[in-house]
């Protein structure tokens, strides 16, 4: 009896333990970017299977950030980390030579259709590669492979959210093409302050006419101020700077050229991404920066409503996000 007893309690115990087993949820891939502007990019193919924190913070430069020994030891049971490009990042070297066997960097990328673009000054401009739409895409392709890797049977589930990524991304290249020419910026010249804006000002059909300041060339010289002073006051329609440079120096050299030339400052969004942004929806808001400048012929009423347009289109990637329990 008591044989028989023992045999029922221990199937009805192995019942129970199989069906708390198949009934929780497997933990979450922990993700780790080196920068936060790559983490709309793991949010929206991740979503609820993924926890993704940056390890350097919104509006700090790359160039200037270090990690300490706690952040490193921080990131030792991350799944997956996503790096910019350690050749050319400091801090990432560090990480790329402790962690890379779990590593996503920059050659990674390029397997999916990545790559480096030139601009005045810069050929194969590494700075803010990641911004370009394209490259978005092919990051997010890259990262949907190694999230396959790593949990084979979500398969299927993130490659419909890399689908459903490509399509925003594409549809926001359409609008931008439909806006920016409407407002008679299509193909006119901006100067980028720093070389990090160049693929935001690209995304908008428009042209990098020249670039002020850089990490390795340091400031301008005066006769290369001059010379920009110049066509901005004949040909280049604006000034690009990122954000979170507005107090820098960089910002107080921007705010002097458009007092001296009147052309205007558009403020960008430059590695000030958060968890709840998503990738197109970063990129509608910095459209509706550069539509601010567009042909003023138009009525107050059309600019009005134009401008209402954009923003709506700038927040419903994030709601559509939310509704799909991405954030």
């Amino acid at each position: 009896m008591w044989s028989n007893m023992w045999t029922h309690s221990t199937k009805t115990a192995l019942t129970i333990i199989i069906l708390v087993l198949t009934l929780t949820p497997a933990s979450a891939i922990n993700v780790v970017c080196s920068l936060p502007d790559f983490m709309p990019i793991v949010k929206a193919i991740g979503k609820e299977k993924v926890n993704v924190t940056s390890i350097m913070p919104a509006g700090a430069d790359p160039h200037s950030f270090t990690v300490t020994k706690s952040t490193m030891d921080s990131i030792e049971d991350s799944d997956l980390i996503l790096l910019v490009n350690s050749k050319f990042l400091h801090f990432e070297e560090k990480i790329k030579e402790k962690y890379g066997y779990k590593c996503l960097d920059f050659d990674d990328y390029k397997k999916y259709g990545a790559k480096l673009d030139s601009f005045p000054k810069y050929n194969k401009n590494p700075h803010g590669y990641w911004l370009k739409l394209d490259n978005g895409i092919a990051i997010a392709k890259a990262f949907t492979n190694a999230l396959s890797e790593i949990s084979p049977q979500n398969k299927d589930f993130f490659e419909q959210n890399l689908k459903v990524f490509v399509s925003e991304v594409e549809n926001s290249k359409r609008v931008t093409r439909e806006i920016i020419r409407e407002r008679g910026l299509e193909n006119k010249s901006c100067v980028a302050i720093v070389p990090g804006v160049c693929y935001i000002i690209q995304n908008m059909g428009m042209n990098v006419g020249d670039v002020l300041l850089g990490e390795e060339l340091g400031f301008a010289s005066g006769k290369n101020i001059a010379e920009i002073e110049h066509k901005l006051r004949t040909k280049y329609c604006c000034i690009v700077l990122p954000e979170f440079m507005r107090e820098s120096k960089a910002g107080e050299i921007a705010r002097q050229l458009s007092m001296d030339t009147g052309k205007p400052i558009v403020y960008v969004k430059f590695v000030m991404a958060g968890k709840n942004d998503s990738y197109a929806g970063l990129h509608y808001k910095n459209l509706i920066r550069f539509a601010e400048l567009g042909d003023f012929k138009l009525k107050c009423n059309q600019s009005y409503e134009l401008f209402v347009a954009l923003v709506l289109l700038a927040i419903i990637p994030i709601l559509l996000l939310k509704m799909r329990g991405g954030i």
